[in-house]
């Protein structure tokens, strides 16, 4: 209950960033339906999502650290409160996905199974990116560098958008007879990327708790 609190402030540190991410779904229709590709598209939800999740540690002052230190919890109710917070992003990520797939596939035209399995997979990837970079964040403390802080931000973000080109690519070179195979194990890839995600996240917590535990402050 102490580590949904500190979700909360995370949240209302990010509210305007939240509340842009929520709008993305109106525009991600459109991109889907100018686009060939629903998964190039569904992948901006997911970097947006990354990108969020980060955002109580680049916006974090002296001062905001003081005021969470003085709410009632220990450091590791802060830790889980912030890792919360990160998950629910891509909780939220998830089924805005969904919700825009579901509109496009009944307004204009049917979606690919292969880009509705793919959302497990962007899923999982996207705890394991916010997940190391919350890990990152935590071992460095305050980062006084605004240029830093941004790299660590925006690096997962591009990895992922080369790693999808390059995917996209790959793909439209294989046979019919190859994307058959492709489709049939999509899901059995996607789900070991979730649950591999998840070990990672969890991971990352236990370690990023151990960590500020050594520390005085956050």
């Amino acid at each position: 209950m102490q580590a949904i609190k500190f979700s909360f402030v995370d949240f209302m540190k990010s509210r305007l960033q939240v509340i842009i991410f929520l709008v993305m779904a109106a525009w991600n229709l459109w991109l889907m339906k100018i686009s060939d590709s629903s998964l190039s598209v569904i992948y901006y939800i997911y970097f947006f999502a990354v990108v969020i999740s980060i955002q109580p540690f680049v916006q974090e002052q002296t001062a905001e650290v003081g005021f969470v230190n003085m709410l009632p919890g220990s450091k590791k109710n802060r830790v889980v409160g912030r890792y919360f917070y990160g998950f629910m992003l891509q909780i939220a990520a998830f089924i805005l996905s969904w919700i825009d797939l579901g509109i496009y596939s009944i307004f204009f035209q049917k979606i690919p199974r292969l880009a509705i399995v793919a959302t497990l997979g962007c899923l999982g990837i996207g705890l394991i990116f916010y997940s190391i970079q919350y890990t990152i964040f935590y071992m460095l403390g305050k980062i006084k560098s605004q240029q830093l802080a941004g790299i660590i931000m925006m690096t997962p973000g591009f990895i992922m958008l080369f790693g999808l080109s390059y995917f996209l690519k790959m793909i439209n070179q294989y046979t019919e007879l190859d994307m058959q195979w492709f489709a049939n194990h999509s899901l059995l890839g996607s789900t070991a990327i979730l649950f591999s995600g998840s070990i990672i996240c969890i991971v990352s917590m236990t370690i990023s708790a151990f960590i500020v535990e050594k520390k005085d402050t956050i």
